[in-house]
Formats: C-alpha cells, structure tokens, sequence
C-alpha cells in the first residue's frame, strides 16, 4: 500500500470512530435530561407547523420558535403512521426525547463541515485534529441533545459561511445556490441569525472593492447578488408555508416599539406588499419585543447574572467575555492565544481569501450579542461561534516545528479534552472549565442555562430517593441537610422558600447543577435564625 494512501486510510478510520463517539455519547446523553420548558415551547409550535399553522399565536412562548423543528416531530409523524389511532397522555413528554435524536443526527453536519473546511484549508491532518475538537466539544455536545433552534443555528451558521466562502474563492453557481440554501435555512433556524443578512452582504460589497474587478465582471456579480436575493426570500417564504407572504406593510399589527416606531415611519409604503410571510416578521417583532422589557421580567427570562450579580433591568457588556472565559474548554482558549501570536507564520498571506470570513463572522456574533441584547440567558445564543473557531484552530497544525512536536501537542490535546468532557458527562450543560477550581463555585460567576436549564430535575428526583436525609429547603429555616437549584440560591427564581438559605455558604455541589447545604443549630443562631 503506497504511503500517502496507507496515511490518508488512517484518517478516513480516525473520523468514522469520532464520528461514532459522537453518537454513542448523544444516544447515551439524550435519555438522562430532563424535558424543559423552551422544549414544550418548540414543540409545541411545531407541531402546529406541521399541521399547517406556522402563525406565531402566544407573543412569548412563540417568539423564539422557528420552523426548523418542523424535523423534530418526524418520529411521532412515523408512529402516528404505523399507528394510527395512537394517542399519549405524557404531555408531550416522549414526541420530545424522541425528537432530541434527530437534533442530534443533524447537528453531525456540523462536524462534516468543520472537516471539509478545514481539510480545504490546512490539509488532511489539521481536518481531523479539527473534528475531535467538535466530538468532544462539551457545549456544542450540550445543545444537540434537545428539541431547540440553537444547534441548527451553529449548523446553517457554517453551511452559509463554507459555501460564501466558496462562492467568492470559485464564483460557480453551484456554490451560490448551496449558498443561499443554507443562508435561507438559517433564517428559519433561529431570529438572531438575520444579522447573517447584513455580515454576508458587507463581506460581499467588501470583496467588491478589494479586488480589481472587469465591468463585465461587476456586472456578473451584480446579477448573482439579485439571484441571491431572491433564492434566500423564496426559501424564506417555503419555509413558513407562503403564510400571508406578500401581505402588505400596513395590515401588520406589531406589538414591540421598534416595530412599530418603523412601521409608522413607512407608513408612505403601507400598501406596499412585503416580500415575505407574515410569521416570519412576527417573529422578528416578538423577540424586539422581549428585549424590550425588563430581563427580570418572568415574561421572557429570569434577569441577567453574572459574577455574582443579578440585574432585572439592562444587560453586563462583559457577560459573553465572562462566559466564554468559563465554559471553553482551556485547551481552545490557549490554542487561539497561540494562533493569534502565531498568525504571521504559516501561510497567513491568503488570510483575506481563507480566514477573513470567519473571523469576521466570530467578531460580528460576539459584538452583537455582547452589546446589542439584553436578554443575556447563557452561552447557547452564542454557540454558533465553535464550529468556526474549530475551523480555524485547525491551523495550529501547521505551526508545529517537527513531526514529534505536532504529535506532543495532539496528544496532550487528546488527554485533557477527552477527560475533561467525560469528568461533566452527562450534565454537559453544567460545563465549566478549569478556572473554576472548585465546582461548587461555579453559582459565583454564572447561572441560568449555564448552570441549570432544568435538564437534571430527574437526577433530583432520584437523589432525594436515595438520600432520605437530604430534603428541598422549606420557607422556615430550621437546621438539615438541603439541596437547592443554583438558579434558586442566587434568587434567578424569585422563590421565596430558599431565600434565608442564601446567608449560608454551600457545603458541596451536587451534578454540578445543585448546591449541598449542612446545616447546624449553631450556624441558625449565628444569623439570629433562632
């Protein structure tokens, strides 16, 4: 067997085993979270797509959902098929754990196009290197295993950005069409990738001017950018089911300020029919709308909290810093130090035909989120930067002086992503990397959906089983031995049965997600408890 055939063989045999890792840990996670309560929303408003009513009819359990988890209701669409009359009392429970696992057969593509890009990119080496940071990613891993938009966003994320990438390097139509495919499908994966829109067609006009272009040239581009236009609205409104597509501007009745501020301010156009569908626009209203009140109101979230405090009005300009900071794995941070350190070497003179995309998508995202929402509920509206920061840190590959040291780095890589993965799973979601020393901690820096999105509340139900002299915190304070949600102890949940509990320091932590609490007469006395 020839050499290079024998090496790229290795390759082929190292991803297919991620690739089933990948599943093995998704088929195992899945049945151990809990069902919550953004899953019965999802859920809720596809199955009404599904039966042809995309309309967005409760203004906040439907703000955030979107079409795309029309394909989570597939298995009970097989069931209802081969059976019939069947009918479930579980409120939806099971068509929810069974949708999770299509999340998680989709969500593979975004490891495919960490792989392809990257291979295109930094060659052979660099793609596998960059797909095991994928597999083993506990955040990403975290968020395919439920029925919501935001692994589909990190998805169509890098499609649209992988074939705009392409469109520009090669300008085939092939790769415009795959392009707009994937931007459209983007638009009906989650409100906030609309920015999409607007960082694709300033990359585009950029690309426009940096190169020096025939008139012929401009013209074909030109052209292909109204082709774009139209393919991207067309799946837009296929997506929504051409819902009250082309309804004019003044029959909308939108409930946020902006929207309706706009509305007035066009109000010469009224009559003018929209080239989109009407839920599509409503979504976009809704979710102005929830970041329009108070992020304490229970409405639309729990407030904002980080580092310790909590804000029910106005957002923390560092909040995505910190939890970017916190919940990536060490091994990524010190892997982006490096290569930005390193970017002068290895091949960064084409950084504007390969990696300016990304690193302006990266950037875009997190100025965005960080500066522009007020509903700050953790780091799942942010995902959609780790499949393009995986992307890139397959370049470091290309850093390593000598073989030995590229395998050194590999291994040492391996070693700490594989064991701090399988130290979390399979409460993923309460991921925190090694800055939080002590684990018990972690209510200190974050909470919410970083800490407690509800997913262990069967884990609870099984601890307190097996613990009988552990029990939930009643409004007396009295001494015992208590566990309590994070996002309970930090006041996250307004409850008022545990909050003479937060003058006490938690003992230990328990899956991560809740907080032990032994309690002593003498500790009551000291807070004049009795």
């Amino acid at each position: 067997m020839h050499p290079m055939f024998k090496k790229e063989y290795q390759h082929w045999l190292l991803r297919i085993f991620l690739f089933a890792v990948y599943l093995i840990n998704g088929f195992f996670y899945i049945p151990r979270q809990a069902v919550i309560s953004d899953e019965m929303d999802h859920s809720s408003y596809s199955f009404r797509f599904v039966k042809g009513h995309p309309q967005k009819i409760r203004p906040y359990d439907d703000g955030s959902t979107m079409p795309i988890t029309a394909l989570n209701t597939l298995p009970r669409i097989i069931e209802q098929t081969i059976h019939p009359g069947l009918k479930k009392n579980d409120n939806g429970a099971s068509d929810i754990i069974n949708g999770r696992y299509i999340t998680l057969l989709l969500s593979i593509f975004i490891g495919v196009y960490i792989l392809v890009w990257t291979k295109e990119l930094y060659g052979e080496t660099a793609a596998t290197f960059s797909l095991f940071f994928f597999v083993f990613c506990p955040n990403l891993n975290a968020h395919t295993g439920f029925v919501a938009t935001d692994a589909y966003a990190a998805l169509f994320t890098i499609i649209s950005a992988y074939y705009f990438w392409k469109w520009q390097k090669i300008g085939s139509w092939k790769n415009l069409l795959f392009f707009c495919l994937g931007l459209g499908v983007a638009q009906l994966t989650k409100q906030s990738l609309s920015i999409l829109v607007v960082v694709f067609f300033l990359l585009f006009i950029f690309s426009m001017f940096k190169e020096k272009h025939s008139s012929n040239t401009i013209k074909r581009k030109v052209f292909q950018l109204f082709v774009a236009t139209f393919l991207v609205l067309f799946v837009i409104n296929a997506g929504f089911l051409f819902c009250d597509s082309f309804m004019p501007l003044g029959n909308y009745h939108f409930k946020s300020h902006s929207f309706n501020n706009l509305q007035a301010s066009l109000a010469v156009i009224k009559n003018v029919p929209l080239p989109l569908p009407s839920p599509y626009l409503y979504g976009l209203d809704l979710v102005k709308l929830m970041t329009e009140m108070d992020p304490g109101d229970p409405r639309v979230s729990l407030g904002n909290y980080i580092l310790g405090e909590r804000r029910n009005s106005g957002g923390f300009w560092y909040y995505y810093f910190i939890i970017l900071l916190f919940k990536t794995p060490l091994v990524i941070i010190v892997g982006g130090v490096l290569l930005l350190l390193n970017w002068r070497s290895a091949g960064s003179k084409n950084f504007f035909r390969n990696e300016f995309i990304m690193v302006v998508l990266i950037t875009s995202f997190f100025i965005f989120f960080n500066f522009t929402v007020k509903r700050q509920v953790g780091i799942r509206h942010i995902l959609i930067i780790y499949p393009l920061i995986y992307v890139l840190l397959g370049r470091l590959v290309l850093l390593a002086e000598s073989k030995l040291q590229s395998k050194l780095i590999r291994g040492a890589v391996i070693i700490y992503s594989v064991s701090t993965f399988y130290f979390f799973f399979p409460n993923l979601i309460a991921y925190s990397n090694e800055l939080v020393v002590d684990k018990k901690d972690a209510y200190k820096i974050f909470a919410d959906s970083n800490l407690d999105w509800g997913q262990g509340k069967e884990y609870l139900k099984k601890f307190l089983k097996t613990n009988k002299d552990i029990e939930i915190p009643g409004t007396v304070p009295k001494a015992g031995k208590y566990i309590v949600s994070s996002n309970d102890y930090v006041g996250l949940n307004n409850d008022p049965d545990t909050s003479w509990l937060r003058r006490f320091e938690p003992a230990d932590e328990v899956y991560f997600s809740y907080l032990f609490f032994d309690i002593t007469e003498k500790d009551l006395q000291k807070y004049n408890f009795k």
